[in-house]
Formats: C-alpha cells, sequence, structure tokens
C-alpha cells in the first residue's frame, strides 16, 4: 500500500502545486484587470468632466450667438443686398433698345430671376427687322414676339427691384 500509497501522495502535491500556481496566475491577472477597470474608471471621469466642459462651452457660445444673431439681424434689415443683372436687347423704332431677355442675381443668397420679354405690340422699321432676326438667328435664337412676360411690365419689375446696389457691365445697360 506505501507504493500507492507515495504514488497518489505525489500526485496530489503535483495537483496542488499545478492548482497554486493558476491560483498565482488568475490572481495576477486579476490584479492587472482591476488596475485596468481602476484606469478606465478615471479615464471615464476625465472624459465626463471634459464632456461637461465643453457643454459648458456650447451654452457660452450659443448665448453668444444669440445676442450677435440679433445685431446681424438687424443690420440686414437696414442694409439691402446688391445683385448683378444682365440683359439682352432687340432693336425698335429708331434705334431704341428694348429689353428682350433680363437675368438678375442676389450676391448674398444667390437666387436668380429671369424674364424673356415680349414685345408683340412693338412697332419695327426695316433696320430694327434685320437686326432682330439676325439676333434671332445668330445670337440668342429668341423670337420678338416670344416671351413669358408682356414688354409692357418692365417698369413694374425694375421697380420691384429693392437692392442697395446693381451691376451691371456696359454703358448701354445703365
Amino acid at each position: 500500500m506505501n507504493v500507492f500509497g507515495s504514488s497518489q501522495a505525489r500526485e496530489t502535491k503535483k495537483n496542488i502545486s499545478n492548482l497554486e500556481q493558476s491560483i498565482k496566475s488568475f490572481s495576477s491577472k486579476l490584479d492587472k484587470f482591476e488596475h485596468l477597470l481602476e484606469e478606465n474608471h478615471k479615464s471615464i471621469q476625465i472624459k465626463e468632466e471634459q464632456v461637461k466642459a465643453i457643454q459648458l462651452t456650447c451654452i457660452q457660445i450659443t448665448e453668444h450667438m444669440t445676442r450677435g444673431e440679433v445685431s446681424l439681424q438687424s443690420i440686414k434689415e437696414t442694409i439691402m443686398s446688391s445683385a448683378i443683372l444682365d440683359m439682352q436687347c432687340v432693336l425698335g423704332v429708331n434705334n431704341k433698345y428694348m429689353i428682350k431677355e433680363k437675368s438678375i442675381v442676389d450676391t448674398e443668397t444667390w437666387a436668380t430671376q429671369h424674364w424673356i420679354f415680349k414685345h408683340s405690340k412693338s412697332l419695327q422699321d426695316i433696320k430694327s427687322r434685320k437686326t432682330n432676326k439676325w439676333l434671332e438667328r445668330n445670337y440668342h435664337q429668341l423670337a420678338i414676339e416670344y416671351g413669358d412676360v408682356e414688354y409692357e411690365e418692365v417698369g413694374k419689375i425694375l421697380n420691384s427691384l429693392k437692392f442697395s446696389c446693381i451691376y451691371v457691365k456696359g454703358e448701354q445697360k445703365n
């Protein structure tokens, strides 16, 4: 029995030794895990403090922007924007230019408006008829009668434009 007993005792001691090593290994890993957990907890606390600081900064920025928007709005109300206007003309009796097509762009919002005027009631002499036919064939391809707005509406449209400054290119367009 001694033979089997000592063999069993060695086996038990070996198992106990293995268990002690496993416990030490798990204990070491548990210590590392607890350390990482503490670091993560500290990091989370720091991040939470940073988020609170950012939230306070955002609130302050929003308050300043709100105050700024009020003053910007009052400035916008007192100062009108400028625009860029371009037009193409046809020739009327006695070499009088008549607007055929007009476009305007608001330089602040980039909103555009565009009109094509029909001259169904406009008189033409031989020179203006020839010139307008040439423009139709070679330039803008718009017949003098074609358009979506009657020429008589030009004044109303011009008066409806509320810009502090309108830019045009060309002396004849001024």
